[in-house]
């Protein structure tokens, strides 16, 4: 929940991303990316993308927050201080040890590759400028804006 806080924050910079991306993309990103790192650590389930291996004892919840936090500094390099700090608080609620740094190292990798993976998806790609066409049947704006 903390991560979708996070992201909800970021989102609400309206400069926060470019406006071909929808922010779906980037939920569909962090959730993928936590999911992932949960389970290579638990192996409660099926991968959804892929699984990464995972000592026993690496914790699961460390993990998770580590892959988040990658996740949000790749998509959004600018708000890096407000991520890191949340990423900060969260690991520090998890006792120090090498399950915690086994999860961090987990949720790493899941989240270098998951990004990887998307870093050529086409969800930046710019869409052809509109062209109204004066047919019948052809979309002509209403408005002009700026209003």
């Amino acid at each position: 929940m903390e991560w979708n806080r996070e992201l909800i924050t970021v989102l609400s910079d309206p400069k926060a991303q470019p406006p071909t991306i929808h922010p779906t993309r980037s939920f569909a990103l962090l959730q993928a990316a936590e999911y992932d790192a949960v389970v290579s650590v638990t192996r409660a389930g099926p991968a959804y993308l892929f699984s990464v291996s995972a000592p026993r004892g690496a914790r699961a919840d460390a993990a998770a927050d580590q892959a988040a936090h990658d996740v949000l500094v790749a998509l959004y390099p600018a708000k890096r201080a407000s991520v890191d700090q949340r990423l900060s608080s969260q690991l520090s609620a998890i006792p120090n040890g090498p399950g915690k740094q086994a999860g961090i190292r987990v949720g790493a990798e899941v989240a270098r590759r998951l990004i990887s993976l998307r870093s050529h998806d086409g969800s930046s790609t710019k869409p052809p400028p509109f062209s109204p066409r004066n047919v019948a049947g052809g979309y002509r704006p209403t408005l002009k804006f700026p209003l």
